[in-house]
């Protein structure tokens, strides 16, 4: 394969061909995929993406193009953005829409930060290369978040940097208009301390329309029908900048049918800037009238680096289910800023 990317001007160019080899029955295919952005105005830029290939060897090819406004300059000194995108995807499918767009606004700034998206996949939007969470849907999302600070000199401020306090909807329906899936989320409480450690507690209030029957985990099958549940979230962060760092996030209660439990824990070490460790595992446990469920994952990371320039990264899973470990290694060496070897 040949892989070309860079940037001249205002102009970021990235173009990667790989042909593959025969595999367990399927010949060797070839990919491509191309992608260039433009810098225009002061902050924004516009842009197309092209790929072509598809594992199977089927006919696909996809083509688009997005546009991204972006300027911190929003009434003096505010930050907004609005970006539009579009695609078409040409395969063997011969029934359903091709196309798909969206648009995006959202006012990220210190006090109020908002976001909205919208976005459409047609029934025939099916990319070789890539991946879709789902097909034939439109999806909308709103969130709006409140984050004061304390006024110094109240005395809070010595303890409390800031507060966090939002909202947001998150909806999937089908292309005819009828609900997929609808989720509500609330969090009524959250800060970040002056020494960074954040904590934060969130309700969540979910609706899933399932199809078709579901297999959530080996043997627990639920039925198709309409679901309602209700979950709540704590998470607990302590101050990355620290030697030892760790993060714990407890999620509980309804799911689907039944109730669950997911537990994930987190600890970091940093020694001298030249090892990174960093332990993480999840732990989730369901409880359903169908059936109950367990599964486990643990992670290791582990970076070794000689110098700000060269390191030898680690990265290392296990998980109780498929009962397989999974090792990947990399070395990393940057020779000047752009250019790296791996």
């Amino acid at each position: 394969g040949a892989k070309v990317y860079g940037k001249l001007g205002r102009t970021n160019l990235a173009v990667l061909d790989v042909q593959t080899g025969d595999s367990n029955g399927l010949a060797g295919q070839n990919f491509l995929a191309a992608r260039m952005t433009q810098d225009i105005f002061d902050e924004s830029k516009i842009g197309w993406i092209f790929t072509h290939g598809s594992p199977t060897g089927a006919k696909n090819s996809l083509a688009g193009m997005d546009f991204q406004y972006s300027t911190s300059k929003f009434l003096g000194r505010k930050n907004l953005m609005l970006a539009a995108w579009g695609a078409y995807n040409w395969n063997e499918k011969t029934e359903g829409r091709h196309h798909g767009f969206g648009f995006r606004a959202d006012y990220p700034n210190d006090l109020w930060n908002v976001q909205t998206t919208y976005a459409y996949y047609g029934e025939a939007l099916d990319p070789g290369m890539g991946y879709m969470m789902r097909k034939g849907i439109q999806t909308g999302y709103v969130r709006l978040a409140f984050q004061p600070r304390p006024a110094p000199g109240g005395g809070l401020d010595r303890l409390v940097r800031q507060f966090y306090f939002s909202g947001s909807a998150d909806h999937y329906w089908k292309l005819d208009g009828s609900l997929e899936t609808k989720r509500l989320q609330f969090q009524p409480f959250g800060f970040r301390t002056e020494s960074g450690e954040y904590l934060s507690f969130e309700i969540n209030r979910n609706r899933d329309v399932l199809p078709y029957d579901f297999e959530v985990a080996d043997g627990v099958v639920l039925k198709a029908g309409d679901y309602g549940f209700t979950s709540y979230q704590l998470q607990l962060n302590t101050a990355v900048h620290r030697t030892w760092s760790f993060e714990g996030q407890y999620e509980f209660g309804s799911f689907y049918s039944g109730h669950y439990d997911n537990v994930s824990l987190g600890l970091t070490v940093k020694i001298d800037g030249y090892v990174n460790l960093s332990f993480d595992t999840n732990f989730v446990k369901g409880r359903l009238p169908e059936g109950n469920f367990s599964e486990n994952v643990f992670q290791l990371k582990a970076d070794f680096f000689l110098s700000p320039d060269l390191g030898f990264m680690n990265y290392v899973q296990y998980d109780d289910i498929s009962r397989s470990l999974g090792w990947n290694a990399r070395l990393r060496w940057q020779i000047k800023p752009g250019n790296e070897v791996y």
